[in-house]
């Protein structure tokens, strides 16, 4: 795999645009989809590819990993005055010092002895660098190590994003008994991850292997929205309660209540599962789609602590939320003590803390610091850690952006009297993307595992004594593809099942048989979030047209909807299409609501999409109705006559009627809070259809892709 250190002309683009003058960071990025099947690959533009891989004088690649945000394509402009003399200065100096590292080694005999570890996975050599973190693709079953072979002090696991209990159980079960339009998607899932970890715990101690999630884990949840009585759901919490050997999980919480209460399942399900996977937990955007009822409950339910360092719950204090977490190995041996450290005496001690992205629509219950607020209580926790609680490692789990996390990884880098003693390893969530890279001077490891734990990392943490009686580390990040031919854990598939099944019987009375074939696909569609959030998309539109499908009683001239709403990822067909695919690519119950807005209102929409939105949740879809050049809009007031409705050019003084998912008129869109006035204002009399998306779309994909005689 190609993965070299890129001179400090070259490190720019990664980092936040008001950080350009800033020379210090430094970026080592691995790209490393080889192993992903097919279905969970992702893809960058090819403008962004080409220029990034050229920038970074690295091989192109058709699979690219990391998620670029599109404002870093614009970067390339400051970079175009970079000149060649300033080039060949950067390479002199990485010549020089290379060279005098090397006659360092070789008067003073220094050497680290973990970077002659060979690889012990058969899939080739470890990259070799000065920081001594190594990258490797691994397998669902741990290797079997050399003898004489360093055991690691921790193992820590790293799964982020994920929506799904697993992958579709009813697979070949669709009334048809063909294949699914997401068939072959037997890779991830929370029982293959269970797997995952019980083999390492097996192999290295219980104590020492820990799985940790990033955040986005309650919500969207396709089952999420099932109406189902809280009864039944604590009848099966119940069934698959407190594990007895679980000693810090909370006493179960009976919720039962004479009557039917009925309430969406909102992540119930994924709690109950994870209680068997997952160790400690950050919040996500997503975790606050819950009301606060809701994910106050889900917090109860949790036997991990959730971290959440710059996180405040208004109002009344929220148990098993802290803003740190501490994990102690066992007592290494007397050769691993040092002179700074206190292990002769006691295990490793690692700290977990967190940090969640603040740009969305934040909920009222909850406070999020801002990204300078989000930076100085990090690192005065980190202060604290390291002086009062002695504490020898530290991992943040993230969820935000890539360049937010480089940004936050290069301001403990810059920190007087912290410098490299700030966090040692960083686990990151949000973007869907699985990606590897070495950050900043004080060679940070930051990692993001792929969406629904079709690819997660093992990192393992070593400890090494410096010449100088000092303590370093160095982490060792595995690549795990959780594809088809890795196993999964057949207790938890019982778990599995049965909530499978709650749900299923839950939707089938909101008339939403998830077994049930409503269209075929002939072909494949692309549905990838870095696709449908930059371009208009065949099956977007169609899904857009199922909107004004769903308002033929109505006189209607188009239909918009942000694209975060599709909640798939994923390439989808061909194969049957069935409820529970309509479900997995709409998760949200979204009522479809029509207002009258002006054509001034309509191009400020088009343009707000188009040059502010593109690249992001916010970026809409439009119905067939909408002419292509609506989509591809560069400049300011470019909506001029080639944007048509219906072949004719957007009048300003016209006043058009359209349909939009009801989410959108609440505010709650980023850059597009403007349309909630519209609710009321341009509200159409009887404005709410009486079906949901879901409903939309499962009348009116059978007219488009009628299912084969």
């Amino acid at each position: 795999m190609d993965y070299s250190l890129h001179p400090d002309s070259a490190r720019k683009p990664l980092v936040d645009a008001d950080s350009l003058t800033n020379s210090e960071a430094e970026v080592d990025w691995q790209e490393n989809m080889e192993g992903v099947p097919e279905l969970g690959r992702t893809q960058r533009s090819s403008g962004i590819r080409s220029y990034f891989d050229d920038l970074f004088h690295r091989r192109s690649s058709s699979r690219g990993a990391i998620f670029l945000e599109n404002k870093f394509s614009n970067m390339k402009r400051s970079f175009g005055k970079l000149t060649s003399w300033k080039i060949k200065t950067v390479h002199v100096y990485i010549v020089f010092l290379s060279l005098l590292l090397l006659g360092t080694i070789a008067c003073f005999g220094i050497h680290v002895s973990h970077d002659r570890r060979k690889s012990t996975t058969g899939e080739g050599d470890f990259a070799q660098r000065s920081h001594g973190h190594r990258y490797v693709k691994g397998h669902c079953l741990p290797s079997t190590d050399p003898e004489g072979a360093e055991s690691p002090e921790f193992v820590i696991i790293q799964a982020n994003d994920i929506y799904e209990l697993g992958p579709y159980i009813y697979e070949g079960e669709n009334e048809r008994s063909e294949k699914d339009a997401l068939a072959g998607s037997d890779v991830g899932g929370l029982s293959k991850l269970c797997a995952l970890k019980k083999a390492y715990q097996s192999k290295y101690g219980k104590q020492k292997v820990l799985a940790v999630l990033s955040g986005d884990y309650l919500s969207p949840s396709a089952m999420s929205t099932a109406k189902i009585p809280t009864n039944d759901i604590t009848s099966l919490q119940k069934k698959h309660g407190r594990d007895p050997s679980a000693k810090d999980a909370p006493d179960f919480v009976d919720r039962s209540q004479p009557g039917q209460d009925v309430r969406s399942l909102a992540g119930a399900h994924m709690v109950s599962v994870g209680n068997k996977i997952f160790d400690i937990a950050t919040f996500g955007n997503h975790e606050f789609d819950l009301s606060k009822r809701e994910l106050n409950h889900r917090i109860e339910e949790s036997w991990f602590p959730w971290i959440s360092s710059n996180v405040r719950f208004r109002g009344n204090s929220t148990k098993n939320v802290f803003s740190y977490r501490l994990r102690e190995a066992p007592p290494v041996a007397s050769s691993k003590c040092c002179k700074t450290c206190t292990t002769s005496q006691r295990g490793l001690r690692m700290a977990f803390i967190s940090a969640t992205m603040e740009n969305f629509p934040v909920p009222s219950y909850v406070q999020i610091m801002n990204t300078a607020e989000t930076k100085v209580e990090l690192i005065r926790l980190t202060r604290f850690l390291r002086s009062q609680r002695k504490v020898d490692f530290i991992v943040m789990l993230t969820h935000q952006s890539l360049a937010a996390d480089i940004a936050l990884i290069k301001a403990f880098g810059e920190e007087d009297g912290l410098r490299c003693n700030g966090v040692n390893l960083v686990l990151g969530g949000h973007e869907h993307e699985s990606s590897y890279g070495v950050i900043g001077k004080c060679a940070v490891p930051l990692t993001k595992s792929f969406y629904n734990a079709k690819a997660v990392y093992v990192h393992k943490i070593f400890a090494d004594s410096t010449p100088k009686g000092e303590l370093k580390f160095h982490v060792e990040s595995e690549f795990v593809a959780l594809d088809g031919e890795c196993p999964d854990d057949s207790h938890l598939n019982k778990e599995i099942t049965d909530w499978w099944g709650l749900a299923a019987e839950a939707f089938r009375k909101d008339d939403l048989d998830l077994k049930r074939s409503v269209a075929y696909l002939p072909i494949r569609h692309d549905l990838r979030s870095e696709l449908i959030y930059t371009a208009r998309t065949a099956l977007a539109v169609h899904i857009a047209d199922a909107l004004v499908h769903c308002c033929e009683s109505q006189s209607i001239d188009g239909a918009i909807f942000n694209t975060g709403a599709i909640r798939l990822d994923n390439f989808i067909g061909p194969g049957v299409f069935s409820v529970y695919d309509v479900i997995r690519v709409w998760p949200y119950e979204d009522q479809i609501e029509l207002i009258k807005i002006n054509g001034a209102t309509v191009r400020r929409i088009i343009e707000t999409s188009n040059l502010v939105n593109r690249g992001t949740h916010g970026f809409l879809q439009l119905s067939s109705e909408f002419s292509d050049a609506c989509m591809r809009m560069s400049t300011c007031g470019a909506v001029g006559d080639s944007c048509t409705i219906s072949g004719n050019p957007i009048e300003d003084d016209r006043v058009y009627t359209m349909a939009l998912p009801a989410y959108l008129l609440e505010g709650k869109q980023e850059n597009l809070e403007f349309l909630e006035e519209y609710r009321t204002q341009g509200a159409v009399s009887k404005n709410r259809i009486e079906k949901d998306v879901r409903h939309c779309l499962t009348s009116y994909l059978p007219i488009h892709f009628p299912l084969p005689e």
